[in-house]
């Protein structure tokens, strides 16, 4: 199972990680979304719904978790200057 890393120290809350987990995969629908549904008819290029929905849904599930990794990552150095360890130790 996947987890968070976040300053060197694993994220153990099992509801923090559904809920990264889950908003990763909604952040990468909703994108999908977009494309899909508002910049391919501003080219268009018309998909009918059904259509249009099953690959949000697809890309969604495939990129979900490599966002889920690169948010880990991301949130590890943001929060770096927070933590209490000293460099080096």
């Amino acid at each position: 199972m996947a987890y968070i890393e976040v300053n060197g120290k694993k994220v153990t809350n099992p509801i923090a990680i559904v809920i990264v987990g889950l908003a990763s995969v909604v952040l990468t629908g909703l994108i999908t979304a977009l494309v899909i549904f508002i910049i391919l008819p501003f080219t268009g290029i018309v998909l009918s719904i059904s259509v249009g929905l099953t690959i949000v849904i697809f890309i969604a599930l495939l990129v979900g978790l490599p966002i889920l990794i690169l948010g880990r990552v991301i949130f590890g150095i943001l929060l770096r200057p927070f933590t209490r360890e000293k460099d080096g130790q």
